[in-house]
């Protein structure tokens, strides 16, 4: 007959932290350490004082994965056994305390609004017995919220600020277009084109999760004479590079235009095609722009 290991003392002791811990190996699979249930809660000198109940075996925890979305996140829990309790935790990783998020019957998803930063979650498997599931990192970064207007519209905003091109509804000077170069008889022959480009992602900051986008744009210029179109965009570019970080307030919208980066020389593009004989002046931009700081 083979040996219970619960019904003799020399097999298991309970540590300091109040677990059960085996001090040989049992001698009967049927009996495995790690699977018992002790029913009381008397302990004297680290000795448990009642008696021990063997269970069958512990299950395998089911698979959890995070997905997130801006301030939302979403803790899939897939291959759970048939009638486990999913139990899915999550907590800053900076602090110790778990916070419960939401309890499954097998698989499903839970769904969050959760500050921005890093965390761990972690998936607890209960049938007869309770099996936790590795940790889990996820970031949360800042709500994403859609520019209200392009980059385009912003920085042209920005040079009618600047006094460097006007409203082409007011008449004046140098009128500011966006994304096309109007001609015609009625078509002034001095006037500043702003046009959405390629941009550039950083990534993303390891702290927040925040990804960081630099959307790309060109302004260009269009002249009677060369010397005028080189000097408005001379202009234009040493105020922009000049600038710190500044409000711009454009439909209603306040951004925070934090940077107005230029990735390359003024370009002279030549005469204009066509029968008019126009000078054509063009330099391209990365900008750091955020919505809705007021």
């Amino acid at each position: 007959m083979a040996l219970n290991p619960w019904a003799d003392p020399r097999f298991w002791k309970i540590n300091d932290r109040g677990n059960l811990e085996a001090l040989l190996e049992p001698v009967d699979p049927d009996y495995p350490v790690e699977d018992v249930v002790l029913d009381g809660t008397s302990y004297a000198n680290g000795e448990y004082l009642g008696t021990l109940q063997a269970l069958g075996p512990r299950p395998v925890p089911a698979s959890l994965a995070v997905g997130t979305a801006g301030l939302s996140v979403t803790f899939t829990v897939t291959a759970s056994g048939a009638g486990y309790t999913n139990k899915v935790y999550y907590k800053p990783i900076s602090t110790a305390g778990w916070t419960l998020a939401g309890t499954l019957s097998g698989n499903g998803a839970v769904v969050l609004t959760v500050p921005k930063g890093q965390y761990w979650a972690m998936i607890e498997s209960i049938l007869a017995g309770t099996s936790q599931g590795l940790p889990v990192a996820f970031f949360v970064s800042a709500e994403t919220v859609s520019l209200g207007c392009s980059a385009a519209e912003i920085l042209a905003q920005r040079i009618i600020d600047l006094a460097q091109a006007s409203d082409p509804a007011m008449g004046d000077e140098w009128p500011i277009f966006i994304s096309h170069t109007p001609d015609g008889p009625r078509a002034p022959d001095d006037l500043v084109v702003v046009t959405d480009t390629t941009g550039t992602n950083d990534g993303r900051i390891a702290r927040t999760g925040e990804i960081i986008d630099h959307p790309g744009v060109q302004i260009k210029t269009r002249s009677f004479t060369y010397e005028d179109g080189w000097d408005k965009i001379q202009s234009i570019t040493s105020l922009l590079n000049a600038q710190g970080i500044v409000d711009v307030t454009l439909n209603g919208g306040v951004y925070r235009l934090k940077n107005a980066l230029q990735s390359g020389s003024i370009l002279p593009m030549g005469v204009e095609e066509g029968t008019k004989r126009r000078y054509l002046f063009s330099v391209n931009y990365l900008i750091t722009v955020k919505e809705n700081v007021s």
